[in-house]
């Protein structure tokens, strides 16, 4: 599945307007189309080439009505030759993964089931063989309304059977060439309309899938949105509380960091420069976290860091390569009081991650450091529990 076609809604909208005559999609949608309904098709597929098979053999009686001079003929036909043929389309509809290989082999059979017809009524004399070519309609019907062929292969497929028809009627010379080219455009008159209504349900078929996945597509981008803030596109606090009620196994560290007197420079820049100064460190801080780590942001000026599988040395690094990465950002701060820059300050405590009450527990435990790397002059990174002269000042 092409997923940046799939998921823009506009793409998607726009397709429920398309012209009448434009059946299919965009490669990528198309693509989409075909493997969402793989699974259901193939069930279908078989169960439907079981019932057909079934009333293949129930015909044998209209063989018998009709063409009882080669009833033995037609037995050989249909019980001898069709059949394991119809196992084979059964078993080959069932196990095989390639839809286009599939329907073409169903396609096949149709047109096989025809000739199949075409065998049995010009190895007759019967005056009857003439009514007998009525199953062809049955064919053409069971085809598209049954089977439910796709309409391009439907359409091959009763093009095939309507000429197949046309060449059996041409050699049943008994009756008058008008008669017989009137029945031929009977059968191909019914044909036509069979492939209107085809048409008509593979569009609604398309037109559903369209709806259902725009609906889908639109929820995932509201959940998105309410699992997102706003301003920082980090995660928020509620995305954050549905990530510590997940299992999580081994030592987690909670590194939580704040910037540093953004107050005055929310009062010195201004409040929308303020803005972009939280989007551009919280870029700076999901950066320097990487895939490896849950990023969100905690409220105000504060973002959270949680990292699984911790050890004191790694939640170390973590943590001050984040300070750095914001350092480096370079962003001006006149009024910060401790650097001409935009600096943050970090606090972080790690520990098990079995208990939600423990999670919580660190995080008050990061917030207890994150103040002390404040009251020890900040843009440092502090970890609970550690004496305050071991913290090293950074210029």
């Amino acid at each position: 599945m092409a997923r940046s076609a799939v998921k823009s809604p506009d793409a998607l909208a726009s397709l429920l307007h398309r012209p009448f005559y434009r059946l299919t999609f965009p490669s990528a949608i198309e693509s989409a189309f075909q493997t969402a309904g793989h699974e259901s098709r193939r069930r279908e597929s078989t169960l439907a080439t079981c019932i057909g098979l079934i009333i293949y053999w129930a015909l044998y009686y209209a063989d018998c009505l009709l063409l009882s001079d080669v009833v033995s003929t037609a037995a050989i036909i249909r019980f001898g030759i069709v059949t394991p043929i119809g196992f084979g389309v059964i078993w080959f509809s069932y196990r095989t993964q390639s839809r286009r290989s599939r329907e073409i082999v169903q396609s096949a059979s149709m047109i096989m089931t025809v000739l199949s017809f075409t065998a049995m009524e010009l190895a007759s004399s019967m005056p009857g063989r003439t009514y007998h070519n009525f199953g062809f309609v049955e064919v053409i019907v069971y085809a598209a309304i049954v089977q439910r062929l796709p309409f391009k292969y439907a359409l091959t497929s009763i093009i095939a059977i309507t000429f197949v028809h046309l060449a059996t009627v041409l050699q049943m010379h008994e009756v008058e060439l008008q008669i017989r080219l009137a029945a031929n455009s009977l059968v191909a008159a019914a044909g036509a309309f069979i492939l209107v209504a085809s048409y008509s349900a593979e569009r609604w078929d398309r037109q559903r899938f369209i709806m259902t996945t725009l609906d889908a597509v639109r929820v995932a981008e509201l959940d998105h949105l309410s699992r997102c803030d706003a301003l920082t596109g980090l995660s928020n606090r509620r995305s954050l509380d549905d990530f510590l009620s997940q299992d999580m196994t081994g030592p987690v560290a909670v590194i939580l960091l704040d910037v540093d007197a953004f107050k005055r420079y929310n009062d010195h820049y201004g409040h929308q420069q303020g803005d972009m100064c939280l989007r551009l460190v919280a870029q700076a801080v999901q950066s320097a976290a990487g895939n490896a780590s849950f990023v969100a942001r905690y409220g105000g000026e504060e973002i959270v860091i949680l990292l699984q599988q911790a050890n004191d040395d790694r939640a170390w690094r973590l943590a001050e390569a984040v300070r750095v990465a914001v350092q480096d950002l370079a962003l001006p701060h006149v009024a910060s009081g401790t650097s001409s820059v935009v600096t943050v300050s970090v606090g972080c405590a790690i520990g098990s991650s079995y208990q939600d009450q423990k999670l919580k527990r660190l995080i008050r435990q990061a917030d207890e450091a994150l103040y002390r790397a404040k009251s020890t002059g900040r843009n440092r990174v502090a970890t609970f529990g550690e004496s305050p002269a071991a913290l090293a000042l950074v210029s």
